[in-house]
């Protein structure tokens, strides 16, 4: 079976907005889902040096456009504000992996001939929803219960048994029967995880809800140490094992990627990162309980597969979708950048922070930059194609990456894999 694109695709121009709150955050306040995405999707066309009626055609990724936003059909309700009136788009959706997926579709649409330029959208507010009737700007927060509808919603599609807190729980108890480890480890090593975040979050500019460092947090609170306040009732256990900083935090944004094909990325720009690697799959992983989930061991797999890349070896770089932060250490593995058993280990070394030898989640992850559902993997893919680029700042990994690897986890139903390559 083929698993391979028919031409080569390259990624030229990558936007994002701030990770917030369109109630609170200052440089996004007041906006609206249609103003977060003209922000992505004009920031990715600036990247790329094109106008938009260089864009053939467009994708636009909303995972809660009905039940927050108040829509139903979110791409042609921005097309004019991108200036991409009466172009090809579609709305699509499939949970936390919906940016990645977006990406899949329009690198087909590319390698297919039938288009040459695309740009994938992801927009999502999660912390606030409109007030029917009212001008869509003006919102009002979602109450707890609402919250809990959001993942409602979301859990349908699943066994009940596994979601939650008791995933989180039941990864760790099967990851340290695996190994032989005593949870007090895996616990450790989650709040390890969990600062790296925090920490991650708070030098990035666009992780707007991240205001202090992990440090100043536990100094507030009268402690000299990170983890040590990790692990007091400020951070309180949710489960057996799970505490509050494991698992994600939500956020409003948008974000965009535009592709064409490799053979025409130089005339855009002097700095093309190429997807040489696809892999998707999808499946019901919470009804097979242990440490790795089916859908994501072949994702990676076929993603590795069409890269042609040996994971240990070749990638420098993983996002590992961590809305459960021990995902960090047990999806790591699963892709292979971490070897099997001891990637609890390398994240209490420290050997997954920015100055490590594996760095994972350089943005801040779900848990400290914030998950914003469909705009989240191409937030991320953003992120890798900067540090690619070199153009991080004080957060630059060194040396610059040249493989990365994104990967995204539809509510734990599908997995969406990407390999991407800055080599020359």
């Amino acid at each position: 079976m083929a698993n391979a694109l028919s031409e080569g695709v390259s990624i030229i121009g990558v936007g994002c907005t701030p990770f917030g709150d369109v109630l609170e955050t200052e440089q996004m306040k007041g906006m609206t889902e249609r103003e977060l995405a003209s922000w992505a999707a004009l920031e990715a066309m600036e990247d790329a040096g094109i106008t938009p009626g260089d864009v053939d055609a467009f994708n636009v990724g909303h995972v809660f456009d009905e039940q927050i936003s108040g829509s139903v059909n979110t791409a042609p309700a921005i097309a004019d504000w991108i200036g991409m009136r009466n172009k090809p788009g579609f709305h699509h959706e499939a949970a936390c992996s919906t940016g990645g997926m977006g990406l899949w579709l329009a690198c087909q649409a590319v390698a297919s001939g039938m288009y040459r330029t695309v740009m994938s959208i992801g927009v999502e507010v999660t912390r606030s929803k409109i007030i029917p009737g009212l001008p869509p700007y003006l919102r009002q927060p979602l109450s707890v219960r609402e919250r809990n509808k959001m993942t409602t919603t979301r859990d349908l599609a699943y066994s009940d048994d596994m979601l939650g807190v008791g995933g989180t729980d039941s990864i760790l108890m099967a990851y340290g029967k695996k190994y032989g480890l005593p949870l007090g480890r895996l616990e450790e090593a989650s709040i390890a995880a969990a600062v790296k975040n925090k920490h991650n979050a708070a030098g990035n500019p666009l992780a707007a809800l991240a205001t202090k460092s992990p440090l100043e947090e536990a100094k507030e609170h009268g402690f000299s140490d990170e983890a040590e306040y990790m692990m007091s009732r400020f951070n309180p256990r949710l489960g057996a094992i799970a505490r509050k900083s494991d698992f994600y935090l939500h956020a409003d944004a948008a974000s965009a990627v535009l592709v064409c094909p490799t053979s025409m990325a130089k005339s855009f720009t002097a700095r093309p990162v190429a997807v040489t690697g696809l892999g998707v799959a999808t499946s019901i992983s919470y009804h097979h309980r242990g440490v790795d989930w089916e859908q994501d061991s072949v994702a990676f797999a076929k993603a590795y597969e069409m890269a042609r890349v040996v994971p240990s070896r070749d990638v420098d770089y993983l996002y590992v979708h961590d809305a459960q932060v021990c995902h960090q250490f047990v999806g790591a593995e699963t892709a292979g950048y971490l070897p099997r058993g001891e990637g609890w280990q390398a994240i209490i070394e420290g050997r997954t922070g920015l100055h490590g030898d594996r760095p994972i989640n350089t943005s801040g992850g779900r848990t400290g930059m914030g998950h914003a559902y469909a705009a989240s993997v191409g937030a991320e893919i953003a992120e890798a194609v900067k540090q690619m680029r070199g153009a991080c700042g004080d957060r630059q990994i060194e040396p610059a990456p040249e493989v990365s690897v994104i990967h995204g986890l539809g509510a734990g139903i599908s997995s969406v894999v990407a390999v991407l390559d800055a080599r020359p």
